[in-house]
């Protein structure tokens, strides 16, 4: 705020160095110079002057930087054997045994691949999902008989008029079987 403040007022203006000095930052900027730019400056005069060394250490570094790039592929040759065992470990001779790369190495790994586009074979088949259903039976048995009933009591008219007649029926054919 008092940075806005002081170009509000007109007292920074001129050449970029004397500008900085005027405000209040001023102070900070001089100190980041002295103890970060100025270091810096020397460092990198010294390895130019170096020359062939400078040549090498540039080498060195873009080696690095290319090494590390695929650092998982080193990892995946060295596990691949494990991995292919399971997820969690695998039964030999009728005994349990752990995978020699721990759950969370192998997750990161697998991350990692995952992450440079190349795909992770290792992992076991997903199963089916469940059909079996959650809460109560009695529950889901009350649903569909209301349900039912709901549909009964539509049909009921119809059905009280048939049982009438075939009532009325069975006391006619009564009557005619006493006569």
């Amino acid at each position: 705020m008092q940075l806005f403040e002081e170009l509000n007022r007109g007292e920074v203006g001129g050449d970029k160095e004397t500008e900085l000095n005027r405000t209040s930052l001023g102070e900070h900027v001089k100190i980041f110079r002295s103890s970060f730019l100025q270091p810096l400056l020397k460092s990198c005069k010294r390895i130019i002057r170096g020359g062939v060394m400078a040549n090498n250490a540039v080498k060195a570094v873009a080696k690095a930087v290319g090494e590390y790039q695929y650092p998982w592929r080193e990892k995946l040759a060295k596990y691949k054997t494990e991995l292919c065992k399971g997820v969690w470990g695998y039964w030999e001779l009728g005994a349990w045994k752990q995978l020699d790369i721990s759950g969370r190495r192998r997750a990161r790994l697998r991350k990692e691949v995952l992450l440079a586009g190349q795909d992770w074979p290792y992992d076991p088949a997903r199963k089916e999902m469940r059909t079996k259903r959650k809460g109560h039976k009695c529950d889901r048995i009350a649903a569909e008989k209301r349900a039912n009933t709901a549909e009964l009591m539509k049909k009921m008219p119809q059905m009280l008029l048939d049982y009438k007649k075939r009532r009325w029926e069975r006391k006619m054919k009564e009557e005619d079987s006493k006569k």
